[in-house]
């Protein structure tokens, strides 16, 4: 092998991050088939304050020890829409 010659990668983050974007939005909905927005159940209307209020009551509803898999994507939902 000839470890002198390398392979160019990009390093325009922006086209990362864009694709990073779609594989979450990709596999958050085949997982569950349902947005962000359906996981907190909010409106697509929401304001940050009713996105906040959602994910607390969620939170205490679905506690981490006891669901760790529902929380998982609580907290992606809310990361992604407060973003």
């Amino acid at each position: 092998m000839d470890f002198t010659k390398r392979e160019h990668h990009s390093t325009d983050n922006s086209s990362w991050q864009e694709q990073f974007r779609k594989w979450q939005e990709t596999t958050q909905k085949s997982k569950h088939n349902k947005t962000p927005y359906e996981i907190l159940g909010v409106p697509y209307t929401a304001t940050k304050a009713q996105l906040k209020a959602a994910y607390l009551k969620l939170v205490k509803q679905f506690h981490p020890d006891l669901h760790p898999t529902i929380i998982v994507d609580i907290n992606r939902a809310y990361q992604t829409l407060t973003k």
